[in-house]
């Protein structure tokens, strides 16, 4: 009798985990802000502070702006976007860890996916 080998169970990668993630915040933001700040619906979701410059918020709820195709191709819009960060300052630092006085991000992405998730289902139930 021929044995069939197992199948290997695969976890998903950091940068499918990273993608999925990212998903999910653009998602959240466009629910949290379906319309841009010039009126018209919003169709991407914008990093206030940028992900490479702070990648501690790059899933932050917080650090994101829901913007119209438009504005989010405007050159320059930073300046009247962060005047919306303003009505909060609290960020969620997911994973921080300082190591020899550097200070290194270790995102959690199952954790972050998940909490990203329940937030959008808790903005689904409102509605």
């Amino acid at each position: 009798m021929k044995r069939t080998p197992l199948r290997k169970y695969h976890k998903k990668t950091k940068a499918a985990q990273k993608r999925q993630c990212d998903a999910l915040w653009a998602q959240l933001i466009k629910l949290k802000h379906p319309f841009c700040l010039c009126g018209e619906p919003s169709t991407d979701a914008h990093h206030i502070y940028g992900r490479a410059s702070s990648p501690h918020l790059r899933h932050e709820p917080l650090n994101g702006v829901g913007l119209c195709r438009a504005c989010h191709d405007e050159e320059g819009n930073r300046p009247w976007v962060l005047g919306f960060m303003q009505e909060s300052k609290k960020a969620w630092l997911w994973g921080i860890e300082s190591i020899n006085g550097k200070t290194h991000f270790k995102p959690d992405y199952t954790e972050i996916c998940t909490r990203l998730q329940g937030m959008i289902d808790e903005l689904l139930q409102r509605d």
